[in-house]
C-alpha cells in the first residue's frame, strides 16, 4: 500500500458557485503539538493549520500545511491568518475527475457523487456556508470588507462525511497588498487535550439537520457535523479532535456485501469497516495511509457496531448464515471488536478507549427490538472480553435517551437537539472519569 501524496487536481471550471458571506487514573497526556513560530513577515503563500485528517497534511517536520489540500473527512479544518487585505477569496474544486483516481470509483455506486458542504468562520464567527455537486463542482467564496490593518483568522471546514465526497481545498486568495502570517494557536492547543472518534452515522450526524419529510437521495444536505455529538464534545472541552466515521459502515462486516446491483469490488468499498477506516488519509482510498504517529489521541472513543445487527448473518467463521436474525455470531463479532482494539492499543499505548453504547431509544429507529437487544448484548460482551484478553485503560459509556423525541428526525437519526443531549453526557463523563 502506498502512503498518501500530492495530487495536483484539474480545476474544471465549468461551474462557479458564489457563496456571499453572511454577517452576521489520570491519562499522562502525550506531548502538545509544538507551538507556532513567532509572526515573522507576511507570505503570499497561506500556512494551514489542519484539524482532522487531510491528504497530503502537513507532513512530520512543521506544524503547517501548504496548499493544495484534499477534504474528506467530516469536521476536518483547515485554518489560515492573514492581514493587509480587505478581501478574502477561497476556491474549493469537488469536481469528480479532480478528485484522485482511486476516490473516483464511488461515483459508480453513490447518487449524486461528490457533494460537500462547508462552513467559513472569520475570527471565530460564523460568516457563510457553500457547497460543491456535480451540477456545480466548484465553489468560489468571497468576502470583503475587511480591515487591513488588522490579523484575521480565517476557518473552512466541511461539515459532510466522505461518504457523500470530498473536495480539494486549491486557493485562498488576498489583495495584492495582503500576506498570510502563521495561523494562531487554536484554544485547543493550548488545553493538549485530544479526542479520535471512531464511528458511523450515529457519529457524522446523518440527518441532524433534516426532518422527518427529508430525502434519502439528498441527504447530503441534511448533515451538519459541526452539530454532531463528537464535535460538541470537543468544543466544551476545547480538544483537538479528529471525527473517523462512514454511514454505514461496520464493524465486523462489509454493510454492502449483500448489494448484489453493485459491482462485486466496490460493495467493501460502498461502506468500508471502521478498522479500514482508522488507517486511511483520504476517506475514500483503501490504499491511502494516515501517519498514526503524527497526532496521539488522549482518549478514543469507539461508537461503532450497531451497523453489524440488522444486516448480514454469519456464523462464528464468518460464513453467511441464512435464516437468521441479522447479526453476526457473538463468537465472530467479539474476535472483530477485539482486533480493532488492539490495533487502537498498538498505535496508541497510553490512550483511554471509551466504548459508546447507544440507547434503545436511538436504537428503535434504525433497528428492530430484537436487533437492539443483541447490540446491547454485544456490547456489554465486548467490554468483559476486552478485559479479558488484557486490553486495560477502557470504559463502557452507556448513553441515557431520556427526553429524545423523535417524531421529527430525519432518516430515523437523531436530531441536533439529540446530539446536544449526547454530547453532554459525553462531555461530563470525559470531565469527571477519564480527563
Amino acid at each position: 500500500m502506498r502512503r498518501a501524496g500530492l495530487r495536483q487536481p484539474a480545476l474544471l471550471l465549468a461551474f462557479v458557485v458564489i457563496a456571499t458571506a453572511q454577517t452576521s487514573d489520570a491519562v499522562p497526556a502525550p506531548p502538545a503539538r509544538p507551538p507556532p513560530p513567532a509572526p515573522r513577515a507576511a507570505s503570499r503563500q497561506p500556512l494551514l493549520q489542519l484539524q482532522g485528517r487531510f491528504s497530503p497534511g502537513a507532513g512530520s517536520n512543521s506544524p503547517y500545511a501548504r496548499l493544495p489540500q484534499l477534504m474528506t473527512w467530516s469536521a476536518s479544518a483547515a485554518t489560515a491568518t492573514f492581514m493587509g487585505s480587505a478581501n478574502v477569496t477561497v476556491t474549493l474544486n469537488g469536481s469528480l475527475l479532480a478528485l484522485p483516481a482511486a476516490d473516483q470509483p464511488l461515483a459508480l455506486v453513490k447518487g449524486n457523487f461528490p457533494s460537500c458542504a462547508f462552513q467559513f468562520s472569520l475570527n471565530g464567527t460564523v460568516v457563510g456556508t457553500g457547497s460543491t455537486s456535480p451540477s456545480r463542482p466548484v465553489l468560489t467564496w468571497r468576502m470583503g470588507g475587511l480591515s487591513k490593518s488588522a490579523a484575521h483568522t480565517l476557518t473552512i471546514t466541511k461539515t459532510t462525511e466522505a461518504k457523500f465526497g470530498g473536495a480539494w481545498l486549491t486557493a485562498i486568495k488576498l489583495d495584492s497588498g495582503g500576506g498570510f502570517l502563521p495561523p494562531l494557536a487554536p484554544p485547543a492547543a493550548a488545553s493538549g487535550r485530544r479526542l479520535l472518534f471512531l464511528g458511523d452515522s450515529l457519529s457524522n450526524g446523518y440527518g441532524n439537520i433534516g426532518n422527518s419529510t427529508c430525502s434519502k437521495a439528498k441527504n447530503a444536505e441534511f448533515e451538519n457535523s459541526l452539530l454532531a455529538w463528537p464535535s460538541l464534545v470537543a468544543a466544551a472541552l476545547q480538544a483537538d479532535y479528529q471525527l473517523v466515521a462512514w454511514s454505514g459502515g461496520g464493524l465486523s462486516i462489509y454493510t454492502a456485501a449483500n448489494r448484489l446491483e453493485w459491482p462485486e469490488e466496490l460493495r467493501p468499498r460502498a461502506n468500508p469497516k471502521t478498522a479500514e477506516l482508522f488507517q486511511r488519509a483520504d476517506a475514500m482510498d483503501p490504499a491511502s495511509l494516515y501517519d498514526l504517529r503524527a497526532w496521539s489521541p488522549q482518549v478514543v472513543l469507539l461508537a461503532a457496531g450497531i451497523n453489524d445487527v440488522g444486516g448480514l448473518s454469519l456464523d462464528k467463521w464468518g460464513q453467511i448464515d441464512t435464516g437468521k436474525q441479522g447479526a453476526p455470531a457473538l463468537e465472530f463479532w467479539l474476535e472483530r471488536y477485539l482486533a480493532l482494539a488492539v490495533q487502537i492499543r498498538q498505535a496508541y499505548p497510553a490512550a483511554t478507549l471509551v466504548h459508546v453504547v447507544w440507547p434503545v431509544e436511538v436504537l428503535l429507529g434504525i433497528r428492530t427490538a430484537e436487533q437492539a437487544a443483541i447490540y446491547l448484548q454485544y456490547m456489554a460482551a465486548a467490554y468483559s472480553y476486552l478485559e479479558a484478553a488484557g486490553i486495560g485503560n477502557q470504559h463502557l459509556l452507556q448513553v441515557k435517551g431520556t427526553g429524545f423525541n423523535s417524531s421529527s428526525w430525519c432518516g430515523q437519526h437523531p436530531d441536533a437537539a439529540a446530539h446536544a443531549q449526547i454530547a453532554q453526557q459525553v462531555t461530563t463523563f470525559l470531565d469527571t472519569v477519564v480527563l
